[in-house]
């Protein structure tokens, strides 16, 4: 059977157009996918550093964030560099298959220095470039390894979209040209949950709220945690454990200096008479702060050997306290030395008797014991481990000996990046606690009650009058939520 000449050439230009129909309908439906915010799916190490990554597309606009860190648990922050220009998805990638390629156009870049310490900032090649602490700079003309601009506009990139993951290209050493184009993938994107600022989502019908919009407090400032309030003199005397101070904030007067150095504290509580019990990491030790400033120790070692640094107290009633000691402070002041300092090889929790003069080891089972909060009848203690790869609530029976019994598991924690760390308990017996996506509240009984979603990490928290305020902590700055009942 013959064919006419002008037949095969209508089929061909038929097949041509549904080849080209194709692709674009499969590149439209890729953009699609693309469009969202992205971030790291874990902590990623760069070798002398770690980082965290966000990145936001829109269907012609990306801004990228990456947040860098001294240690691999995100406590040290370093310096956060922005990017941000318009992007596009050129063609299929004939390299890498169900990759597409696309470039990015880098039109601005900022740099928010997160460190006073004067020797990283020379080793970062930051001190000539003259940034500030705190603010976000205008670094488009280069700054120490940052390139500029002019030397590097666009940015030839490797995407695809698979199993709920956005893959990049593996960074190369020149992406600036065509010809550096990656050809194979790096580490994944995770999709963000979109999140509004302090929004509570309700996973069962329980409480109620009104008025959740959260309320910036002071920002700037070097991973905060320990909020206490006090409401005698209506303030809130919180921790910046990487400025070494004890701060406090009063409605009316904002945020002063309260106490420094404070030997790069992390947890306070207070006891029954009003003074401040501070777990000073630094100086691997607990102290009181007495109602008039003066300082007396407790407690800096158990059977002759230092603590690793002290993370969180609770006083029960008896007045005996009850602490965590991780080696998170032993970290801040030795970074990857720590393990050279440390006396006790365990991260264990304590009892210190302040009648008695006596320390006692209640629990070695923990991987990293972190935040810790009594139920209202002092039956139970909850106990956040924060270990990287096992965050977890656990509940403790309390025995009159003050030693600890039976334990079961409250609740796993995901989250990829932080927590769980400071935890306290309502008037409605409901356990707060702060977690790597915000406060996440639970029943006695483990059940996820309510979710307060931040945009930012939660370190730790405390109420405020009549329960009726949620104060709560972040790396680097101070909210307050108004979380009173309808």
């Amino acid at each position: 059977m013959k064919h006419h000449p002008i037949s095969l050439l209508l089929v061909l230009l038929i097949l041509l157009g549904s080849c080209q129909e194709s692709n674009t309908t499969a590149l439209d439906n890729f953009k699609k996918e693309l469009v969202g915010s992205w971030e790291s799916a874990e902590l990623e190490n760069e070798g002398a550093s770690f980082s965290h990554k966000e990145l936001l597309l829109t269907d012609k606009e990306w801004h990228l964030k990456v947040f860098t860190y001294s240690d691999p648990k995100g406590h040290d922050p370093l310096f956060k560099l922005e990017f941000t220009g318009v992007y596009e998805i050129t063609a299929a990638s004939q390299l890498v298959e169900g990759s597409w390629e696309g470039t990015y156009q880098i039109d601005k870049k900022h740099l928010t220095l997160l460190t006073r310490d004067a020797e990283t900032i020379n080793t970062l090649g930051f001190a000539s470039c003259g940034l500030v602490y705190g603010e976000k700079m205008d670094v488009s003309q280069g700054c120490s390894f940052i390139e500029s601009i002019s030397e590097c506009s666009e940015d030839y990139d490797l995407l695809t979209v698979k199993n709920g993951r956005l893959y990049a290209g593996k960074r190369t050493l020149n992406m600036c040209k065509p010809s550096g184009r990656p050809k194979t993938h790096g580490r994944p994107f995770k999709q963000m949950t979109p999140k509004e600022s302090a929004k509570i989502s309700v996973p069962s019908e329980s409480a109620s709220y009104k008025n959740v919009a959260i309320e910036l407090l002071a920002e700037n400032l070097q991973f905060l945690e320990g909020p206490i309030w006090e409401e005698q003199n209506k303030r809130l005397i919180f921790s910046e454990v990487n400025g070494n101070t004890l701060w406090q904030w009063k409605a009316d007067m904002g945020i002063s200096e309260f106490l420094k150095p404070s030997y790069y504290a992390g947890g306070n509580t207070f006891d029954g008479s009003g003074n401040i019990i501070s777990c000073q990491g630094g100086a691997r030790r607990l102290v009181k702060i007495d109602t008039t400033g003066n300082i007396t120790m407790l407690a800096d070692t158990f059977e002759g050997k230092k603590f690793n640094s002290p993370n969180d107290a609770v006083v029960k009633s008896d007045g005996t306290i009850w602490f965590t000691d991780p080696d998170y402070g032993l970290l801040v002041v030795h970074g990857e030395n720590a393990p050279e300092f440390r006396e006790i090889q365990g991260n264990y929790i304590f009892v210190h008797d302040p009648s008695e003069h006596t320390t006692t080891l209640v629990c070695n089972t923990l991987g990293k014991p972190n935040g810790l909060a009594f139920s209202k009848d002092e039956s139970i203690l909850y106990v956040g481990n924060s270990e990287e790869g096992d965050r977890r609530i656990m509940a403790f029976d309390v025995l009159p000996s003050n030693t600890l019994g039976k334990v079961k598991l409250v609740t796993t924690i995901k989250s990829n990046t932080w927590g769980v760390d400071g935890l306290k308990v309502g008037q409605d017996n409901n356990l707060y606690a702060a977690c790597g996506d915000g406060v996440n509240i639970f029943s006695p009984s483990g059940e996820l009650i309510n979710v307060i979603a931040t945009d930012f990490e939660v370190t730790n928290l405390t109420f405020g009058t009549n329960n009726e305020t949620l104060f709560i902590t972040g790396h680097e700055a101070l909210y307050r939520i108004n979380i009173k009942k309808e």
